[in-house]
């Protein structure tokens, strides 16, 4: 779940903030970058 994060994506920024905050976002940021 981190090849999120390597995509640099806006979303990225977000999850780089928090993590742990945005545990459950992640999983919304990847269904975004998939599509």
């Amino acid at each position: 779940m981190h090849w999120g994060k390597d995509h640099g994506t806006p979303l990225s920024l977000s999850l780089r903030s928090c993590p742990q905050a945005n545990h459950k976002e992640k999983s919304t940021d990847i269904i975004i970058i998939k599509e």
